[in-house]
């Protein structure tokens, strides 16, 4: 049940459109709860290093770590999950102390990204256990969902910094660029438009627009009817 749980809430973040750091810190969340494990830790490859961008009750300072030589590595370079008993991990160096680890390679179009580390199953009978083959198989399955969220959130910050330069465009415009809803309300009033109208943008926002000249009133009612009605303007 607590699986089957954890696999819906992965699918519904399909759905989310939020910031990145967001939906990475939900992602790790439901994979502890997949896995029925302690926590999580999130990194992503930049510059050949390995940057922490998300974890879940695991409590370490180690935002910038090497690829070369650590388990990351391993599992890097084999692109597929693995998963490392107490005894591989004696003397390596982990986020937390652990007695089982499985590893999670993301991956965009067969290219690696990053990686989930996931600490400590959670055994009622002895505490901590190790991770069985059907948790890899989970870990595979997670790891499908995980890569479309990742490519979901990249798209979410292009979109988010293009609306920002976008915006940036409009303010620093000589020109007056104004745009309203189909019912005539302002809903974006540049510098522009104050310096030549004379109307601050906390005036005239959310209110009727005041300077369409009057043989264009008409006009401007046709358009959106015109659009209200799904016609194409031409």
């Amino acid at each position: 049940m607590r699986e089957r749980e954890a696999l819906y809430e992965l699918i519904r973040l399909l759905e989310i459109s939020d910031e990145p750091e967001l939906l990475f810190e939900r992602l790790i969340f439901h994979v502890s709860e997949l896995m029925n494990a302690q926590g999580a830790v999130m990194r992503i490859i930049e510059d050949g290093n390995l940057r922490t961008v998300a974890k879940y009750n695991i409590d370490t300072d180690e935002n910038i770590i090497k690829i070369e030589g650590g388990l990351c590595s391993e599992v890097i370079n084999e692109g597929r999950v693995k998963t490392f008993g107490r005894q591989q991990l004696q003397g390596k160096e982990l986020d937390i102390p652990a007695y089982s680890l499985i590893c999670i390679p993301l991956k965009i179009h067969e290219t690696i990204k990053g990686i989930i580390l996931v600490y400590n199953k959670i055994d009622s009978e002895e505490g901590y256990g190790e991770f069985s083959d059907e948790d890899i198989k989970l870990a595979e399955l997670f790891s499908g969902f995980a890569s479309l969220i990742i490519i979901k959130s990249l798209k979410f910050k292009e979109t988010a910094e293009l609306k920002s330069y976008l915006e940036s465009l409009i303010q620093s415009s000589a020109d007056a660029i104004i745009a309203t809803n189909l019912e005539n309300i302002v809903t974006a009033w540049n510098q522009g438009a104050e310096n030549i109208f004379g109307y601050k943008t906390e005036e005239i926002a959310g209110k009727p627009i005041p300077i369409v000249p009057d043989f264009l009133i008409e006009i401007e009612k046709f358009y959106s009817e015109s659009i209200k009605q799904g016609e194409t303007l031409k």
